[in-house]
């Protein structure tokens, strides 16, 4: 059952994805709603999906690396659609969508290779963790989003015309004001949940965790967000710079996202309780 339901969610997401990319080529409304239905779609069977992993495997689904990007795709689409609602920009959906259909898409090469990991999670600083790492993540892609946008729009009016994607953009300021609502919104989440993060792994862990691909990186990434954010806060950086920081922001943190991964068969331990085995997700 979880299977057919991926199935959809995978092809709902390939048609939705391909709808928003027509749609930003034209402006037609047909193809709009047909996008903004598909994606709908594969948020409601992402989220059967997830919640039938929830009860086969318990919090042991946060470690398997193709359930994780199943649950940032879920977050960003989310996120999406509040933006969406507060900011009526259509074009949105051409950018925001894509990605969390590629993140879909990119599940179907990690799910053959779900690991058996000996460890045991506490509901609040793992579900904690994860939650506001992945909020935080998802509201830096909506800014790089905004930032594309704003790229856009300030061609448009430096050459005195508007283009088809311009006339279908709310004024510079908006795009502006939701980039940095995005941004300033996204780095105190992402921050907390990375210190949550590792209070964990230093309690669970044995030594050596600190040099887990993914916490070096996480580390990495969170630097240069602060670096943004502050220069930001002090005037330093002008909105031009400023954008062009946030989509290599985001550049830098879906590489280190895409090719880092928890070596967790050698870090995982328990000091005072039983190992608990994760299953694999069924293929039937």
């Amino acid at each position: 059952m979880i299977d057919l339901f991926y199935k959809l969610t995978l092809s709902f997401a390939v048609v939705s994805m391909l709808s928003f990319i027509w749609f930003s080529y034209g402006k037609n409304r047909m193809v709009f709603s047909v996008s903004t239905i598909t994606s709908i779609f594969t948020f409601l069977f992402l989220s059967i999906v997830l919640l039938s992993l929830k009860i086969s495997h318990g919090l042991a689904i946060l470690t398997i690396e193709g359930t994780r990007y199943l649950i940032l795709s879920w977050v960003i689409l989310l996120i999406y659609y509040v933006a969406q609602y507060h900011y009526k920009i259509r074009l949105l959906g051409s950018i925001i969508v894509p990605i969390a259909s590629m993140l879909i898409i990119m599940s179907t090469f990690s799910a053959e290779h779900t690991p058996r990991i000996p460890i045991q999670f506490s509901n609040l600083s793992t579900v904690s963790h994860v939650a506001l790492v992945f909020i935080g993540l998802a509201l830096l892609f909506l800014s790089f989003a905004a930032s594309l946008l704003y790229f856009i729009k300030l061609n448009a009016l430096k050459k005195h015309h508007a283009s088809v994607l311009d006339g279908r953009l709310p004024s510079l300021p908006v795009i502006e004001k939701m980039t940095e609502s995005a941004f300033n919104g996204g780095y105190p989440i992402f921050t907390l949940g990375l210190i949550l993060g590792i209070l964990y792994a230093g309690t669970m862990l044995k030594a050596g965790w600190f040099y887990d691909a993914k916490i070096i990186w996480g580390l990495i990434n969170w630097m240069i967000y602060s670096i943004l954010f502050f220069l930001k806060h002090i005037n330093v950086l002008k909105n031009q710079t400023f954008a062009k920081g946030i989509i290599l922001l985001f550049i830098f943190i879906s590489a280190s996202f895409t090719f880092s991964k928890h070596d967790m068969f050698k870090l995982a331990y328990e000091k005072n309780t039983v190992p608990v085995e994760l299953k694999e997700i069924p293929n039937d």
